[in-house]
Order: structure tokens, then C-alpha cells, then sequence
């Protein structure tokens, strides 16, 4: 039990009150409880056990199921806690003693839940604390469960229980991590709190910022007799509970709640019967395909912030030239690459001043167009208008799912379409049926936070096991989509990897030089990004950084790989000679068809749904692509006929200091295609001679 770091009368109740008024004021606390809140935290009492009781109850494994068992499976009794008064007179609303704090049991942060679940694992007292919560039975000799050899505790089992609340980074790079969200599971009492549709108490996170000591804390919704349940709602804050059949994202949320882990080890030998537990969707429950929103110019609208259109009216002029100043381009720019790598000579030179400056070259996210092209019509800037239709994650698989482009694997949003989701994860588990280890393309996903880089708080989902515990948990934090995870991907062995076949992906940059008419390149350069660990789906390293994900640049336990391109190639089209396949019929055929459409994509619905045409505006974006087999016998043995080519992100104002240090004369190359209108090293994806008009 966590010990209070105050010792009574350091805290007044004044401090507490102005410290923790707007998060109890969230919480829903009436304002009667607060001053017994503080006195229990300021002497560390946790006295629910004083009117409560955690009382184990038993039901028979026909009440859970929707289909017959098997002859030894009749007898089976399935038990969970149920927590109940035990005062004598009551529980009393408006009695201000009914708060009352609980414990954490542990913490996390969701990328560390193997560590720190081993750590609590590796000491008997502590799994057997989480063994007892997690399977009420164990001392039951008719639960169906051997009381000397549990289950295994896994994720899914710790997911299960879990709830959150975020904290601020002070030190935080940049916005998007600018929060994080901690994880907790409570102690044996709070974990024993049922959910209901129509609770009777609340619980709710609290963090006492006096101690930085965090809290669950428990109060009562209504007046509570003699052997009343303690419930909750576990779904909190996602609709009204309407019926047990409602659709939308609060049934989808529930979907942890209904995993229970003695029913589903019931099951593990019959997977098709295991599909049909409530802790999976039901087929046909929700509705099919997209959330007509996500379409909508409102959607993409909601993501920007003061962002304004050029006047067209003052760029009818051209823009300057080296020849029509009779000078150097003036660059501007607060990013170090540009600064160190880019040329000063006869075409471009380096100032420090903004506003004497012919080229703004920016690494902050640049919004009064309008008011540039109004006082400087003749500078340029490395941006354009609503150009985050490309860079941000939910906003292009939004445009590639309604444009059902080939390149974009099958995504959802999971904030407006969770129950989409989960309706079409039902129907992919009723195709199955009894196959257990199912090659389905809807078996695996990746789930991405929309608004993160550098691989935060990505990871994988195997539906078709327990994976939808996790997601539909973590989903509640942070705002996420979840793409088809491409499980047949096209390897490349390594051989500091014992010659094993590892994922890769590879970064090839866009040069968007104009909108209208559309002029873009791509340069011929690519970069190359490699797992550490041989490819696998085996189960056991579904979450494991090194065989699954290849960004590894800010790992500080990964080693980082690095073939630039020039070398890769000869190696690839060794390896794969036997099939035919090059890496130039890769190129030709899948990547830049690709990048094309992409480009072609972003630029296809006037704003805030495409990008804005500028004459001011010149830009490169990084396009990170990987390439798959659409079969499992087009992975064995199949050529250029079974892959495909698949984008994972496009990034803004992408990093290339490496691409500088490796590539001699890269930033000239970039700033000669964009601002001198003289590709170099570069492939010419569109050169549109006339502007084109929006359909």
C-alpha cells in the first residue's frame, strides 16, 4: 500500500482546495467530500474495508456462453468479485465520511508493459496478488482451473483492468508529447468493482500534487442498504447506456469488460466457440464499411489552427529569379541543415535576417499565407496551405479510404470509428471459424496516435486473439487509427542477423515544386530503415520493438542499421534473383506509381481537403513506403506480379541531416529543383504544362 508522503496538518485545506479544485470539479466530487478527501490523504486512510466487503461469487459456464459445452465442461463454475456494503446502516449520500481512497496496485506506461509486468511477475508476493485478482477461482476445486498452475498472466489480463491519467512533460519537444498517459491497475478492492449500466459509486483517478502521489477515489452516486454492489461504469464518458444491444463506441469499449480470463482458458483448445464469447464483436452488430464524417470537409477542416489563404490576386506576378534580381537568392532559415550544408555562391546566399530574406525556410509550421502574400508577394516559403492532408496520419488514410487507393492499406479511424471497427473484426472472425493460426488480412493491425512521430505509441493488434483488449483500452487515451498491418511484408536478410529475413522500409523524397499547374520530382536517393530481429507473428514477440518496427534512430537499446542505397541495391537483386524481381522493376513499377498517386491524392479536392495551390509555396516531404505479398503463396515463391507497395506516413519538413552528411551536394540539389526550377538527381513524377480544375 502506497504510504502517504504528508504528515497531518503540512498540507492546509486551503492549499488542498486551490491546488485540486478544477480536478475534482472534473471528476464530478461534490464539493462536501473534498474536506474528508484531504484528511484521508494528509493520514494515508484507506478505510474502504470499513463499509465494504470484496465477496467472491460463482456462476455456472452455461450462463456465460451463447452455445452448448462439451461433457466435461457442464460441471465448470465460473467466479469473479463483487465488492458490498457491509455497514450496518448504509451508505447515506449526503453524508460527507463515503469517500474513500484506493490504492494502485501498479503503474505503466504503455510501451513498458513487458518490463514492468515481468518485474511484478519475477516477485511471488506481488503475482500472486495479481494471480488472485485476475482469476477469483484459483482456490475452487470445481473452477475448471488447476489451483497449483494458474494461467499466465498476460497483457490482455492486465489490460483488462486498467485505467489511466496523463501527466505533463515540462521538457517536452514538441506537442504531441507534450502529455503522456500513465497506466495503472487498482489494488484487489478497486479491481473487484463491477461495471454496470446504471452504477452505483464512481471511481476516478487523482493526483495529489502536494505528494505526487496518485490515487484512485471512490465515492457513492446514490444512497446504499445493507448488501447493495459497489458498481461502476467502466465505460465512462462514451454515451448513455441505453441497452445491452446499443450500438457505437460504448459496446465496443466494453469489449475488455466482458473478457473474462477464466472464460476464455475454457475455450483455448476451440477457437471457433472462444470467437463467440462476448469479449468478441458480434457480426452484423454495427454498421458496415466508413463514417460517412470522415469525408466530410469539416473533418479536415478541424485540425487546423489559423491557417489562411494566400491573396491570388497579389501573386499574378512571377516570381523572382537569380536572373530578375540580378543577385543570390536571400535564404532565411532556422532549421541546422539548411544553414550547414546548402551552397553560398552566385545562387543562393545565407541571412539572418527574416525580413530580408528571398526564401523562408522553416521548421515550425508556417499559417498566415494571406498576410505573407499581401506584405512580400515575392518571397517564397518551404510549405504550403493545408499540406497536412499529407502529414497528418488520419487526415491522408481519410482521403486514400475514400479514394479506395490500392497504396493505403484497409484503415479506420478509431475515434469516430470504433465501431466500425470492431463490426468488421466481427465479420473477419465469423469467415475464420475454426482456424486458429488464420492468414486473414483483417487478423493483424497497426494502431498509430494520429498526432505522434518517431514510432510513439505505436503497436500491433492480433484480433483474432485478444489484441482488442488492449486496443480498445489504450484508444481511450490517445486518438488513434488502425491500419492493416502488412504481416507478409518482403524481408531482407541480414547477414549480422544469422542471414534471417528482417522487415525493412524505405523513405523516398517528394519535391512538390507547384499545385497549379502540378510540377513534382522525386529524388533518385532513397533511404533504407531495418528491424533487428528475424520477421515473425509468432505471439511471443507481437509486441517486440526489434523484430516489428524499424525506426530506430531514437532507441537507445537498438542498434541502428545503416545500407544507403547505392549498396542495398546489388545486395537485394542477389537475394532475389531467383524470382526475377530487381529492385529498378520495383522502383518503376510500384514506388514511383505510388509516390505519384499520392502526390496526385493530396492535390485532387480544393482546401481544407487537398492541398492549396501557392505560387509562394515550394516543399519536400518524406514518403515512407514498404512492400508486401498479397498471398502467402506469392511470399513463397511469387515475383513482381504478387507484391505490392504500400505508404506507412508522409512527414513535413522532414530531418535531413543524414541525407546531407552521406549525399555530397544535397541541399543544392533540393534548392536547385525548387527555387532555380532545375531538377537534379531527381525523377520527374508530373510536369503539368496547364492548371488542372477541381471535380
Amino acid at each position: 500500500m502506497q504510504q502517504s508522503q504528508l504528515e497531518s496538518g503540512a498540507e492546509s485545506y486551503e492549499e488542498f482546495e486551490r491546488l485540486h479544485s478544477s480536478q475534482l470539479t472534473l471528476s464530478g466530487l461534490p464539493k462536501h467530500y473534498w474536506p474528508t478527501l484531504h484528511r484521508k490523504i494528509s493520514a494515508g486512510i484507506y478505510d474502504a474495508g470499513d463499509n465494504f466487503c470484496r465477496i467472491k461469487s460463482g456462476r455456472p459456464l452455461q450462463e456465460y456462453c451463447p452455445h452448448s459445452l462439451a461433457d466435461d465442461q457442464q460441471d465448470i463454475v465460473l467466479y469473479d468479485w463483487r465488492v458490498k456494503v457491509v455497514a450496518s446502516d448504509g451508505i447515506r449520500l449526503d453524508e460527507s465520511d463515503h469517500v474513500y481512497l484506493i490504492d494502485h496496485f501498479f503503474s505503466f506506461l504503455a510501451e513498458n508493459l513487458d518490463a514492468q509486468l515481468a518485474e511484478v511477475m519475477s516477485d511471488e508476493k506481488a503475482r500472486s496478488r495479481l494471480e488472485a485478482i485476475t482469476f477469483p477461482g484459483l482456490d475452487e476445486a470445481d473452477s475448471g482451473l488447476q489451483a497449483d498452475k494458474p494461467p499466465p498472466i498476460c497483457r490482455e489480463h492486465v489490460w483488462r483492468l486498467a485505467s489511466f491519467y496523463r501527466i505533463q512533460r515540462p521538457n517536452a519537444s514538441d506537442a504531441a508529447s507534450a502529455s503522456t498517459s500513465v497506466w495503472y491497475v487498482m489494488d484487489e478492492f478497486g479491481s473487484s468493482i463491477r461495471h454496470s449500466d446504471a452504477p452505483s459509486v464512481k471511481v476516478f483517478p487523482f493526483l495529489h500534487l502536494t505528494s505526487g502521489t496518485a490515487y484512485s477515489v471512490m465515492f457513492p452516486l446514490r444512497s446504499l442498504a445493507l448488501y447493495d454492489e459497489a458498481t461502476r461504469d467502466w465505460a465512462e464518458g462514451s454515451g448513455a447506456a441505453n441497452s445491452s444491444a446499443e450500438p457505437g463506441p460504448r459496446q465496443c469499449r466494453l469489449l475488455a469488460e466482458r473478457f473474462h480470463p477464466q472464460l476464455f482458458e475454457c475455450f483455448s483448445d476451440r477457437p471457433r466457440l472462444r470467437r463467440q464469447l462476448p469479449c468478441y464483436p458480434t457480426p452484423g452488430s454495427q454498421p458496415a464499411g466508413h463514417n460517412p464524417a470522415i469525408f466530410a470537409p469539416e473533418f479536415f477542416a478541424r485540425h487546423r489552427v489559423n491557417e489562411s489563404l494566400p491573396s491570388l490576386e497579389r501573386l499574378s506576378g512571377s516570381m523572382p529569379t537569380v536572373a530578375s534580381l540580378g543577385r543570390a537568392l536571400r535564404v532565411f532559415s532556422n532549421v541546422d541543415f539548411v544553414v550547414n550544408y546548402l551552397t553560398k555562391g552566385d545562387q543562393f546566399q545565407l541571412t539572418e535576417d527574416p525580413d530580408n530574406a528571398d526564401i523562408l525556410w522553416l521548421a515550425d509550421h508556417f499559417k498566415d499565407y494571406e498576410g505573407l502574400s499581401i506584405a512580400r508577394p515575392g518571397v517564397f516559403v518551404n510549405q504550403f496551405p493545408f499540406e497536412n492532408v499529407l502529414s497528418v496520419k488520419d487526415l491522408l488514410a481519410s482521403l486514400a479510404m475514400e479514394a479506395k487507393a490500392a497504396w493505403y492499406p484497409l484503415t479506420f479511424n478509431l475515434e469516430l470509428e470504433m465501431d466500425r471497427f470492431c463490426a468488421h473484426i466481427g465479420e473477419a472472425l465469423a469467415k475464420a471459424g475454426d482456424v486458429e493460426d488464420s492468414d486473414s488480412d483483417d487478423r493483424y493491425w497497426i494502431v498509430k496516435p494520429w498526432n505522434m512521430g518517431r514510432g510513439l505509441g505505436i503497436f500491433l493488434c492480433d484480433a483474432f486473439r485478444l489484441g482488442l483488449v488492449e486496443l480498445v483500452k489504450r484508444c481511450q487515451a490517445t486518438p488513434c487509427i488502425a491500419s492493416r498491418y502488412i504481416h507478409r511484408p518482403l524481408l531482407f536478410k541480414r547477414d549480422d542477423v544469422d542471414g534471417a529475413g528482417v522487415k525493412f522500409d524505405f523513405r523516398y523524397m517528394i519535391i512538390l515544386r507547384s499545385v497549379r499547374p502540378l510540377m513534382a520530382y522525386v529524388y533518385k536517393n532513397f533511404w533504407l530503415r531495418f528491424s533487428n530481429k528475424p520477421y515473425s507473428l509468432d505471439p511471443a514477440v507481437m509486441q517486440d520493438y526489434g523484430t516489428h518496427f524499424t525506426v530506430m534512430n531514437y532507441q537507445a537499446d537498438q542498434a541502428l542499421k545503416n545500407i544507403n542505397c547505392q549498396e542495398f541495391v546489388p545486395l537485394f537483386d542477389a537475394q532475389y534473383g531467383e524470382r526475377n524481381l530487381t529492385w529498378s522493376q520495383i522502383e518503376q513499377q510500384l514506388v514511383l506509381p505510388t509516390l505519384l498517386d499520392i502526390v496526385r491524392l493530396a492535390v485532387r479536392h480544393p482546401p481544407p481537403k487537398g492541398i492549396a495551390h501557392n505560387p509562394q509555396s515550394r516543399a519536400i516531404y518524406a514518403a515512407d513506403l514498404i512492400l508486401g505479398w498479397d498471398s502467402a503463396a506469392s511470399a513463397s515463391g511469387g515475383g513482381i506480379s504478387g507484391l505490392k507497395c504500400y505508404a506507412c506516413e508522409v512527414n513535413f519538413c522532414p530531418d535531413l541531416t543524414r541525407a546531407c552528411a552521406y549525399i555530397p551536394g544535397f541541399m543544392d540539389h533540393i534548392f536547385s529543383t525548387l527555387f532555380l526550377n532545375e531538377p537534379i538527381n531527381c525523377h520527374t513524377l508530373v510536369e503539368e504544362e496547364t492548371p488542372f480544375d477541381f471535380k
